[in-house]
């Protein structure tokens, strides 16, 4: 997750912070199995939890993060069956 203003990953290397360009820029440094996923956070810059949009951010991350858990259970689920 980067802030759409994020001077400090974005701008210094003149990527523009969007899902597309941050993560073709971050792909090469992942596995092709990986299910990579970028979330930008709209009006904000480097510090996430300092900007004034936290909290809309916070609930992002976790929203995201019960994704990724009900994911997990399911991949269990389907694992177990297989047994």
């Amino acid at each position: 997750m980067l802030g759409q203003h994020d001077r400090v990953m974005c701008d210094e290397d003149g990527l523009i912070c969007n899902q597309q360009n941050v993560a073709n820029a971050e792909r090469p440094y992942y596995s092709p199995t990986a299910r990579l996923q970028v979330l930008i956070a709209p009006n904000t810059g480097h510090d996430l939890q300092l900007h004034e949009t936290a909290p809309a951010t916070g609930e992002r991350i976790l929203s995201w993060l019960s994704t990724l858990h009900l994911a997990a259970k399911q991949i269990s689920s389907e694992r177990a069956e297989k047994r």
